[in-house]
Formats: structure tokens, C-alpha cells, sequence
């Protein structure tokens, strides 16, 4: 694949992520890739006030998850021999706006709906220690890692190479996790051999995750023996 397809391929890979809309039913309850969970909505003083002492508890609950989810992303990355900020992409969106429709199951786990979450978020001072206390265990984990990663690695990349095409495979709803690693798919795409980038999927073409490891399968070069 050239450079210049490439830039079609990211297109429906990645950034026409941005242009997808979240299935409609009830799991478009949970929390979608739109969502921001920080103070920066215009302020309800009537809406955060009408918001429990026990449904703020849920929320704070809900963010504790998000950060323990992205610590063990952390800790998976690295049992998997990341040795790249790349590596660890997914790991640190996974705590951002842009992986929250992934977290619906925490929603459910914790009874929350977006309209009490939304309630609870316009007190900026309650959204602030809300997000903090997701933040926070990652922030600790992270501080752990070697300061002078490396931007990408060539197994990395095709670890994240192979995400993305599962991600855009399991469609709109991973939208805007696929967006936010766009870029650092970008960077990896140098760094791949050519055997993976001639398999990433042509836009006209089905993403299909068994496809896509079948092709890198057959053009891998023959392990030393």
C-alpha cells in the first residue's frame, strides 16, 4: 500500500469514525463517544442540585472503574512487550471521552443513565474529583513506565494495526476511540513491514478481522528456523 492510499484507507478506518452516529436502542444508553466528562458544558445549578448524594457515589464509582480499566490495559500492554508510547495508545484512551461508549457496561453496573450523569458533571467542582479519581491510577501507573519511550515499535504497531481493523470491524459504537488513535496509527505506518500495510483493508472492501489475519499470515516472511 502507498502513502497515498493510505490516506483513503484512514479515512474510513479512522477519521470517518468522527462522521458515524451510535446505534440507536438501549445501548445508546450508555456513554457514547460524545460524551465529555468534564465541567465544560454550560452550568445547571437546578440540574446538579436535583443530583443525590448516593447517584453522585454511582458516578464517582463509575470513574474509579474507567481508571482501574485503564490501569490493567496498562499492565496487558506490557505483558504484551509494548515498548512504545504506541504500545500503550489504547491503554491511555481508554480513560478519555473518546472510549466511553466502551464503558457501558460500567453504566449498567452502576444504574447510571446520561441524564444523571450529565446532572451530576454540571457541578464543576464534583466533576473535577470525579474525573480526578479516574485519573489518578493511571496517572500512577504511567509514571512507572520509561520516561524515553520511543514513539513507535514495528511489533507495536502491528499489535495496533490489527486493533484498529477489529475496532472499525465492531462499527459505529468504536467510532470515537478509533478517531483519538488515528494519529498514532498514522506514525505507526512507516514502522510496519510491508506484508501487514498491503493487508490493511481497502475501503471498498468488508473489514473482516479473519480476513485481515489470513493475509498477514500468508505474506509473513518464513520464521528463521
Amino acid at each position: 500500500m502507498t502513502r497515498a492510499s493510505l490516506a483513503t484507507v484512514l479515512a474510513v478506518i479512522t477519521l470517518c469514525a468522527a462522521c458515524e452516529e451510535p446505534p440507536a436502542g438501549p445501548a445508546a444508553s450508555g456513554p457514547s463517544a460524545s460524551v465529555a466528562p468534564l465541567p465544560s458544558a454550560p452550568a445547571s445549578a437546578s440540574a446538579a442540585a436535583g443530583v443525590s448524594a448516593a447517584q453522585r457515589e454511582k458516578v464517582q464509582a463509575f470513574f474509579k472503574d474507567v481508571g482501574a480499566r485503564a490501569v490493567a490495559a496498562v499492565d496487558a500492554s506490557t505483558k504484551a512487550g509494548a515498548k512504545s508510547r504506541a504500545g500503550y495508545a489504547e491503554a491511555m484512551a481508554l480513560s478519555t471521552p473518546a472510549a466511553f461508549y466502551l464503558h457501558a457496561d460500567l453504566f449498567d453496573k452502576h444504574g447510571l443513565t446520561l441524564d444523571l450523569f450529565d446532572a451530576a458533571m454540571q457541578d464543576a467542582a464534583f466533576a473535577d474529583e470525579a474525573v480526578r479519581l479516574g485519573m489518578t491510577p493511571l496517572q500512577a501507573k504511567t509514571a512507572t513506565l520509561a520516561a524515553d519511550l520511543p514513539k513507535t515499535d514495528p511489533a507495536d504497531c502491528e499489535r495496533l494495526t490489527r486493533r484498529m481493523v477489529e475496532l472499525a470491524a465492531e462499527g459505529p459504537k468504536t467510532a470515537g476511540l478509533r478517531a483519538a488513535l488515528g494519529p498514532t496509527f498514522t506514525e505507526c505506518f512507516s514502522a510496519l513491514p510491508k506484508h501487514v500495510t498491503e493487508c490493511i483493508p481497502n475501503p471498498t472492501t468488508k473489514l473482516d478481522v479473519a480476513s485481515y489475519d489470513a493475509c498477514v499470515a500468508k505474506g509473513a516472511p518464513p520464521k528463521p528456523k
